[in-house]
């Protein structure tokens, strides 16, 4: 049993350099359990910003401390900042591969958990550890909360700047369409081409809309939705330089290209 009580007493930071690999195999388990759906997200790379944290949390426990800092890291307002590039490092990991706020809290809350259950489990009580260890992970979990709130509204900023300007688009082809039908004139060819753009237009706009509500659905994982489908890139392009003249019917525009351009291809992103 690695966990039966021993005569000496073992800081905190001495029992975590000396059972890493049981603590983080530990700790793996519970962040699969995390992971969003559909995710396929390696051990290797659960397991190596819990390391980071780790190894930052033992440098920060060895760092003497006056009461004033100790108050004052109590509070957040700590001078030393041992834990914010681990902090900041795990949010920018766990947003790229699609955890949400809460995950990433629970990540900390198990980490956490994990160390102080084994600790305990070994018949050891180093307090003054205890709360070292405390101070250092509320530290790097504010910070990666920080960053992680921070980078999140960034993503949804772009997002929404780029849903505005592509929208643009289509619409203007929807207002020129609607002007020339406005227009009275006998040529139903022309008109049917009009009443065919402004609908496609219309319709690409809806799927942009639908973007829109799936990113507020699912709070934002950040990153652009993409939905692959077969399609003709030729036909993307073609599309799209329909909908600048239809808008900018003064722009001179070429279009050129050659070989196959089938492939799978988010159009409407695209």
């Amino acid at each position: 049993e690695p966990w039966e009580r021993v005569e000496h007493t073992m800081s905190l930071s001495g029992f975590i350099r000396g059972h890493h690999e049981a603590i983080i195999s530990e700790f793996a388990l519970f962040a699969k359990t995390l992971m969003p759906p559909g995710l396929e997200m390696t051990e290797a790379e659960l397991r190596n910003h819990a390391e980071d944290i780790l190894t930052a949390v033992v440098q920060d426990m060895s760092i003497a401390q006056s009461s004033e800092e100790q108050s004052l890291k109590s509070r957040g307002r700590g001078a030393a900042k041992t834990m914010e590039s681990s902090g900041t490092l795990h949010a920018d990991d766990r947003i790229q591969h699609g955890f949400t706020f809460r995950a990433v809290l629970a990540e900390f809350r198990a980490l956490r958990a994990t160390v102080l259950r084994l600790y305990e489990k070994s018949g050891e009580s180093d307090l003054t550890d205890v709360r070292r260890f405390n101070e250092a992970i509320d530290e790097t979990m504010t910070e990666s909360m920080d960053r992680f709130a921070v980078q999140t509204d960034l993503f949804r900023d772009q997002f929404i700047g780029v849903l505005s300007h592509d929208l643009r688009t289509p619409l203007g082809a929807v207002t020129a369409g609607a002007a020339l039908l406005s227009v009275p004139e006998d040529n139903p060819e022309r008109r049917g081409r009009v009443v065919t753009r402004i609908m496609n237009s219309a319709q690409r706009m809806e799927r942009m809309i639908g973007d829109l509500l799936d990113l507020t659905r699912t709070r934002l994982g950040g990153s652009l939705p993409l939905k692959r489908r077969p399609a003709n890139l030729q036909q993307v392009c073609e599309e799209a330089m329909m909908e600048i003249r239809a808008g900018q019917p003064e722009a001179v525009l070429r279009l050129q290209m050659s070989e196959d351009l089938r492939g799978d291809w988010d159009a409407d992103r695209l």
